[in-house]
């Protein structure tokens, strides 16, 4: 068991400073979204949402000061990509909701969901709050049932009958019992019966 060992906290230490408190790693994670780079229909939207959930972990462990304001910035950047009507997606709106984009707008909600469990700013807990929400609309108004005019969320990618996309139901999950909005609740129910 290294917890607690001097050993272990050097490895905190190392992933701290060579990666997680770094502002141009971070900035490189979110132009993914800024610059919609996934044209070739990759993944790169996963890593922001990654990283931050990793590294969330890492400040409840260690407390720094430094990296809770690398995940603030963070934070706040990847809100200000937010389009006027909330998307946030690693891929050009002409390719939306095909092979991973789901699985990417995924992580972003969940890398937002574990900050606001580290998060002590109210204001930054309520613009992000704010900022899941509008996402989730975004997708919520797309996907959904054939006879809805929306796009299946099992069509919503082209792998595995639509199980990396349906795994959006974590987050969706998550921010129904964070708002209690009856909406989000309907939409687990939807990706769950598909």
């Amino acid at each position: 068991d290294i917890y607690g060992q001097p050993r272990f906290l050097e490895f905190l230490k190392f992933i701290e400073d060579f990666q997680l408190i770094r502002p141009d790693l971070w900035a490189r994670f979110v132009n993914q979204f800024r610059e919609n780079t996934d044209t070739d229909f990759g993944w790169r939207g996963e890593y922001w949402g990654k990283m931050m959930r990793g590294a969330c972990f890492v400040y409840s462990y260690t407390k720094n000061p430094m990296l809770y304001k690398a995940l603030c910035d963070t934070a706040k950047d990847m809100i200000s990509v937010a389009e006027p009507d909330g998307r946030i997606s690693s891929y050009p709106k002409d390719a939306e909701f095909e092979a991973w984009d789901v699985w990417c707008r995924k992580y972003v909600l969940l890398g937002m969901q574990y900050f606001l469990e580290i998060c002590i700013d109210e204001e930054l807990v309520s613009a992000v709050t704010e900022c899941m929400c509008r996402q989730l609309d975004y997708i919520v108004e797309r996907i959904g049932s054939r006879a809805e005019g929306k796009k299946p969320i099992t069509s919503a990618t082209r792998n595995w009958r639509g199980l990396n996309s349906s795994s959006l139901l974590e987050p969706v999950v998550r921010l129904y019992n964070l708002t209690g909005n009856s909406k989000y609740l309907n939409f687990a129910h939807y990706i769950v019966d598909c």
